[in-house]
């Protein structure tokens, strides 16, 4: 073989790579959104003040398994390798906080008890938001909106 045939084939191979790692971590977000917007219609109807720590713990509890089951790996933050999907790293790859959390469930008009300190933060995560409505990024409003809410994560 010659290695301009072997630079080709290498190139085809990372690039599989490439598109399946996205691919992974597209269906990790989009689930997990699902899950969120799930657990926030549900919580007026349940639990008219619940607090910010208690929804984290149980969607974390979610992201792990989702994460486990869904995805063998995932690509790092320079999207060059593929790194195994393990729940600690996926979250710091798409920035699963509870701050964001917050904010998130702030925009879509639930009141979740927090701390002083998360109230801060996520005072802050809002204020970072375009001031436009129509912007369609990192918050997006309203329920059941597929495409702006899918770019929430």
């Amino acid at each position: 073989m010659k290695i301009e045939q072997v630079s080709l084939l290498l190139l085809i191979i990372w690039f599989i790579v490439f598109v399946l790692g996205k691919m992974q971590l597209a269906s990790i977000k989009s689930k997990m959104l699902l899950k969120i917007n799930n657990a926030l219609d549900a919580l007026p109807a349940n639990k008219p003040q619940a607090s910010l720590d208690e929804l984290y713990q149980n969607l974390f509890f979610d992201w792990k398994a989702l994460v486990k089951s869904n995805a063998f790996y995932v690509l790092d933050k320079n999207e060059l390798l593929p790194r195994r999907a393990n729940p600690d790293f996926v979250l710091k790859r798409l920035n699963f906080s509870k701050p964001w959390l917050g904010a998130y469930a702030s925009l879509r008009g639930v009141d979740l008890k927090m701390s002083s300190e998360d109230r801060s933060l996520v005072s802050d995560i809002l204020n970072l938001r375009p001031p436009h409505k129509s912007h369609g990024s990192l918050f997006a409003q309203g329920k059941g909106d597929k495409e702006k809410t899918q770019k929430v994560i």
